[in-house]
């Protein structure tokens, strides 16, 4: 064993001092360096290397696409009241709104308006549905010094736009018809049926949090504006979270953030949705494909003067518990962007079961909406189980704005610090670190190197460690090694971290590491594992600007 750590240490004292002064001389890694520092390399890892454009601000270009659709929506599908535990005909509230008797009674099925989001400017491949999000159309990501380009398709059959809070604008992405509007600046006010138009925003300082806010970053809304409180009601929301610059993702997400979730506080008016015509002739014919066209006028215009249970108190379109998706694991950072929209009747304090939150430094169990306030709050639950997640103001919590959320716990052992954690820790203590390219995260993060093992790389001119550490994730329900922080270091602390680093790989029982230079290829470091079949070897410069992996090691 002796022997072995021996050798280890030697391996990467090897590694940590070829790489310090290839990193001073090699134009392969000279390339790498440049990259490290520029900060397009934090852009989405979605985004292609076209779309990795430097934005005015400094940050990156990250491109959004959203289609404008017609859905059929369930404000409550299943018809069970999780909120009280029964049946919705056994619950006295739950069946009164959801009961269908035309025109009295609408039910609970209404034509809705979303925002759809897709991955490609093409809208060909839609971007998976988060069940967490309900009625809610996206939830997309920015760091302070980015630039948005939010391409917006209308297949509605209305004129819809996006108007966000909390970005910067010019007045001609404003994404509605305002004072000051000069020539050319009213293309955004509305997009026509079939049309398409793509809004610049930028995540400016303003946008990010500040020091009073206590958080990496802000929730804001981005909504629909050309009739503002039917499209609204009609469904056209989403939300945009702004990172503090150097604290977030290559996607722009916080990075001292586990789970992020975000919540819309809403009384849904359908008597003044946008499509309320369309949506009552749906109902009123059967809720069939043809409804329209099947119902007369006169009939539509009966039902909106008549109905009653048209006024949803939804939490991101869901009534009584029935919003999915709302999980976490015990220990984790979580945030919970929440907002309200609405009139005067939108007042909403949503109130957690089973847990605290932090907001603005102050710990509470209740925050407070108006209409179009916002509020970034975080959570370290402790308590395994499913609890209720309401609007406290009585009538509003009866009438079923209500949600679930679970905490699951780690079994017999407690749950280790957290990725989130972890880089909370270290973000807080040392302020951000250097911006590593995406393909170098997802190589190290596959690498499995063992748990409080590190690997030392050169980035920047400076050696930095990027340590892991196995967790397990009832989630997922795998073990794996993820990177929990990068740290910079000094050449004076190269040996003894380079020995720290070989002393966590003989724990772990892996061979160590070798170094294979070459003036055409570049440097390769091959790390191998005694006890597995293969190997992960992550290159170094040669014809590749960014570290990428080779060849994954296998993941237990």
């Amino acid at each position: 064993m002796a022997h072995r750590r021996s050798s280890a240490s030697l391996r990467f004292l090897q590694l940590a001092l070829g790489l310090v002064l290839l990193a001073r001389s090699a134009p392969a890694v000279r390339r790498q360096v440049r990259q490290l520092r520029d900060p397009a390399a934090r852009a989405n890892a979605a985004s292609t290397a076209e779309e990795q454009d430097v934005a005015p601000l400094g940050g990156v270009v990250r491109r959004v696409f959203v289609d404008a659709q017609v859905v059929q929506w369930d404000y409550f599908p299943g018809g069970f009241d999780f909120a009280s535990g029964v049946p919705g005909e056994n619950s006295s509230h739950a069946r009164q709104l959801t009961e269908f008797d035309p025109p009295r009674r609408m039910g609970s099925r209404f034509l809705k308006l979303r925002f759809v989001r897709f991955r490609d400017a093409e809208f060909r491949e839609r971007w998976p549905d988060e069940p967490a999000l309900g009625l809610l159309g996206f939830l997309f990501h920015a760091e302070v010094g980015d630039r948005v380009l939010f391409t917006l398709r209308n297949s509605a059959p209305v004129a819809v736009s996006a108007h966000p809070h909390g970005l910067k604008y010019t007045k001609g992405n404003e994404g509605l018809p305002a004072p000051g509007q000069g020539p050319g600046e009213t293309a955004d006010d509305s997009i026509a049926p079939g049309q398409t138009f793509t809004y610049t925003w930028d995540a400016a300082e303003r946008s990010g949090p500040t020091a009073a806010d206590g958080v990496s970053s802000l929730g804001w809304l981005i909504h629909s504006h050309v009739d503002e409180p039917g499209d609204v009601s009609a469904g056209l929301v989403g939300f945009v979270a702004v990172t503090k610059r150097g604290w977030a993702r290559p996607d722009g997400s916080p990075a001292d953030v586990d789970r992020e979730f975000a919540l819309l506080w809403l009384i849904n008016d359908e008597a003044k949705s946008s499509v309320k015509r369309q949506s009552m002739a749906w109902a009123l014919s059967g809720r069939g494909p043809s409804a329209a066209s099947n119902v007369s006028a006169d009939e539509v215009t009966a039902a909106l003067a008549s109905a009653s249970g048209t006024m949803l108190h939804a939490v991101n379109g869901r009534l009584f518990g029935t919003l999915g998706g709302i999980e976490m694991v015990e220990g984790e950072r979580v945030r919970w962007y929440s907002a309200a929209l609405g009139d005067d009747r939108d007042l909403h304090t949503p109130h957690w079961h089973g847990g605290t939150v932090l907001e603005r430094g102050a710990r509470v169990d209740t925050v407070t909406l108006l209409p179009a306030t916002h509020s970034t709050v975080d959570m370290r639950p402790d308590a395994v189980g499913t609890f209720l997640l309401h609007c406290h103001v009585d009538h509003h919590m009866m009438m079923g704005m209500v949600a679930n959320w679970t905490v699951h716990g780690c079994g017999a052992e407690p749950c280790a610090p957290s990725e989130g954690q972890l880089a909370f820790e270290r973000l807080a203590a040392t302020g951000p670190a250097v911006a590593l390219p995406d393909q170098s995260g997802v190589a190290w993060r596959e690498l499995g190197i063992g748990a409080g093992a590190a690997l030392v790389v050169a980035a920047a001119g400076v050696l930095v460690a990027a340590r892991c550490s196995e967790r397990a994730d009832p989630l997922r329900r795998r073990r794996g090694c993820c990177v929990t922080g990068y740290a910079a270091l000094s050449q004076s602390t190269a040996a003894a971290e380079a020995e720290e680093v070989a002393e966590g790989k003989a724990q772990a029982g892996l061979g160590g590491a070798e170094v294979d230079e070459d003036e055409e290829d570049g440097i390769h470091i091959v790390l191998t594992d005694e006890g597995a079949a293969g190997a992960a070897a992550l290159e170094l410069g040669g014809d590749e600007e960014v570290p990428r992996l080779l060849h994954q090691l296998p993941t237990p």
